[in-house]
């Protein structure tokens, strides 16, 4: 999937990407640009979720080790290409974002019927 820079945030996350494959940290995009990914869909997002092993996910519940990496894919966002969480891995990292205010369960389930199975 490659992103068109369409905003003034997606300049700015092009950026970010940009750094990061610069740098020596290990890390992944995840969040609703991987669900876009896996799924073909185009649902807008308002951030970009970055895991970075040395410091674990945004759930706060799920260190990321080098396990992730393992099963992780490989995907394109503008034009920079890096590492998304394998299927299992971003659903449950979202599983855990259950508040009130705050839901993934609409990405989970885009998970369940738009990923093509292996």
């Amino acid at each position: 999937m490659t992103n068109k820079l369409e905003s003034p945030a997606h300049a700015f996350y092009a950026e970010v990407l940009k750094t990061l494959k610069e740098s020596k940290f290990t890390f992944m995009v995840a969040g609703g640009f991987a669900v876009n990914a896996y799924t073909g869909l185009r649902r807008p997002t308002k951030d970009i979720d970055i895991f970075v092993k040395a410091f674990g996910s945004s759930n706060l519940v799920a260190p990321v080790t080098d396990d992730w990496f393992k099963d992780s894919k490989t995907a394109r966002f503008f034009n920079c290409e890096v590492k998304i969480p394998s299927v299992t891995d971003l659903i449950w990292s979202k599983v855990f974002i259950q508040n009130r205010e705050r839901y993934d369960g609409a990405d989970v389930s885009s998970h369940t019927v738009k990923t093509p199975r292996n």
